[in-house]
């Protein structure tokens, strides 16, 4: 099919020297999680309701680093035109998408693959879409996939900085620090698909990570592959089509101390859905990131002066059907660099986190979209959310599609820990995200949070 990236040719080497079977089985060897799954409408009733609800909301922060959320705002409709938009994007020539200004997007926006890895552990097999929202006003005004992201990224944002300003309320924080250091255009969404892997046992959809941000909201298929790691241990993600899922980034845990495949996309569609769902993704996150930054005791306020829309972005994601699934991650193990995540996937799965030093996977809810907190979250604060390391597997035999908003700060807007003593020392996204490039540049891996802890 000529839309999929040469993966088998590109990596021809590595798969013909696949590490041990021993290693394989640990892949899909882990136990199923329910992630806590909090219904955001709680929030509009009275105040013991509320309260209950921004109490859940915090310990799933704590405990897990990853949560569901139900009712959040994010209309279903959006989020029904995200996943076919995606389709639409993936499914066109590879030749196509790799032209340097495919959709007028920035340079690099459609990436595949992984051209740095020197093993078959370092490689995601997936293609991935990444659209800072700032260059959505680039893409043709005639493109859904601008107004459905764009859609998604506003009703993020809103959701992402009210979690923010809620768990930083738990923490004590001014919530206004939200407000002042996340712009909404520094902000992104990242749509990815996971393709069918031939050695989905020995290759990562995504690499083994934590994100950079402050906060992740996901939303994913039904295909499942998301796994998490907490207390030492996977666990798979068990996809709830109803729920978002949110995870913390590096950033507050330092804060805590049907067409023919072949045809041209109709850009106006295309254009259109990605600005509807950018939108509608960044009200959520900002009220997510507000919600949280209460629990703390952060002013919520924060959101709104810090991340402004066109700071985030939108990712979609395909994973192809991979020949080596049991080989090759679609998305290789990681944390999220950003301050929240909101992330929409399909039935599929193959989405896995880590709770307790295992992996879990996690199930597919179509009603759900999946929120995960960024690095930038479990630094503001003070680590008390947690931005745990995901996964996602690679599908055997049918192709994945996901596409998440990625809630982050203005480059400049300064992340500190609430709490005293802090954990981490002040820093910038811009000075995180540089730090990050230079680690992966020496060490061929993201070391993260830890560079920037103070000494005893």
């Amino acid at each position: 099919m000529d839309y999929e990236p040469p993966f088998q040719e590109t990596y021809k080497n590595f798969l013909q020297n696949s590490f041990d079977e021993s290693e394989d089985k640990n892949l899909f060897m882990v136990e199923e999680c329910e992630l806590p799954l909090i219904n955001l409408s709680q929030l509009n009733l009275e105040q013991l309701e509320r309260d209950k609800c921004i109490k859940e909301i915090a310990e799933a922060a704590r405990q897990w680093g990853f949560f569901q959320v139900v009712n959040h705002g994010v209309p279903q409709e959006i989020l029904n035109n995200l996943q076919y938009e995606q389709k639409m994007v993936f499914h066109l020539s590879f030749e196509k998408k790799a032209e340097e200004k495919f959709l007028n997007l920035s340079t690099n926006s459609y990436r595949w693959g992984n051209p740095e890895a020197t093993s078959l552990k370092q490689v995601p097999w997936s293609e991935t879409l990444h659209i800072s929202l700032a260059d959505i006003s680039r893409m043709d005004k005639r493109n859904s996939l601008r107004s459905t992201i764009d859609a998604f990224g506003t009703t993020a944002s809103t959701l992402a900085q009210s979690l923010a300003e809620i768990l930083a309320q738990s923490l004590g924080i001014e919530s206004n620090f939200f407000r002042e250091n996340f712009p909404p255009k520094t902000s992104y969404i990242r749509m990815n698909r996971y393709p069918k892997c031939p050695l989905a046992s020995k290759v990562f959809g995504l690499v083994p990570h934590s994100d950079s941000n402050l906060l992740t909201i996901l939303y994913q298929d039904q295909v499942g592959g998301l796994q998490l790691m907490k207390d030492g241990r996977w666990f798979k993600v068990k996809p709830n089509p109803k729920a978002l899922i949110i995870n913390i980034g590096d950033l507050f845990q330092e804060k805590e101390n049907g067409l023919d495949r072949k045809k041209e996309i109709d850009e106006e569609n295309n254009r259109s859905t990605i600005d509807a769902f950018g939108t509608t993704a960044s009200t959520l996150a900002q009220s997510l990131a507000e919600i949280l930054a209460q629990s703390l005791g952060i002013e919520s306020n924060f959101f709104r002066e810090n991340f402004p829309p066109k700071t985030s972005y939108i990712r979609m994601n395909r994973y192809p059907k991979c020949p080596l699934a049991s080989k090759v991650f679609g998305l290789v193990p990681h944390s999220d660099s950003n301050l929240l995540t909101i992330l929409y996937q399909d039935q599929v799965g193959g989405l896995q986190l880590m709770k307790d030093g295992r992996w879990f996977k996690v199930k597919p809810n179509p009603k759900a979209l999946i929120i995960n907190i960024g690095d930038l979250f479990q630094a503001l604060s003070n680590d008390v959310f947690k931005s745990i390391k995901h996964r996602v597997v690679s599908p055997q035999e049918v192709e994945r599609f996901s596409a998440a908003y990625f809630y982050c700060p203005s480059n400049d807007a300064v992340i500190q820990s609430y709490a005293k003593p802090a954990m981490y020392r002040p820093f910038t996204l811009r000075e995180y995200r540089q730090q990050i490039q230079k680690d992966v540049q020496d060490t061929g891996d993201k070391i993260g949070l830890s560079r920037f802890l103070l000494s005893e």
